[in-house]
């Protein structure tokens, strides 16, 4: 679940999400100006994916929606594909991603107009002392978060991924 406040107000959402087999399947019920339900549902044979989406709920005017989608995919290492078909307009995303560098190219068109965007990553991993694992009491994995900033500035854009990854020490 998340929850948060944003200018519009305040948002909430809970989902579960599962899969038997090759079939997935979510569905997750919020709050974003009025209560709103989703169900995405799809299926993998990879290197191929096929999905969809139903969400209906209130727009950022407060009136009522339905929103839908379908998806079809791609992932062969180091390329991936995808086109998302919605109600809102046309998606797709192709990206190459050889460790630790990643370049992704997004399209979107909409009512509004179309967008085109280049993104590039980097990953890399801090060394961790030896004393530091063990003031953690020994824990191999250490949660990890931050944010990019560029002239004490917040970079508009960037993303920082945490989670737990394996520590090497000088132990092994």
């Amino acid at each position: 679940g998340e929850g948060g406040f944003s200018p519009s107000g305040p948002t909430f959402r809970l989902g579960y999400a599962g899969s038997e087999g090759s079939f997935t399947y979510a569905l997750g019920v919020g709050y974003r100006g009025g209560p709103t339900l989703g169900l995405r549902a799809g299926y993998v044979a990879p290197p191929f994916s096929l999905g969809g989406r139903l969400e209906l709920g209130p727009a950022p005017s407060l009136a009522p929606f339905t929103s839908f989608g379908l998806g079809l995919g791609y992932q062969e290492s180091p390329f991936a594909l995808g086109l998302d078909l919605s109600s809102s307009g046309l998606w797709g995303f192709l990206e190459w991603q050889e460790a630790p560098f990643a370049l992704r190219l997004e399209g979107r068109q909409e009512a509004t107009g179309a967008r085109l965007q280049l993104l590039g990553s980097y990953a890399f991993r801090f060394p961790v002392p030896e004393e530091a694992t063990l003031a953690l009491g020994g824990y191999e994995e250490v949660p990890l978060e931050g944010r990019v900033e560029l002239l004490g500035r917040p970079v508009r854009g960037a993303r920082v991924e945490g989670g737990l990854a394996p520590v090497a020490t000088d132990e092994g």
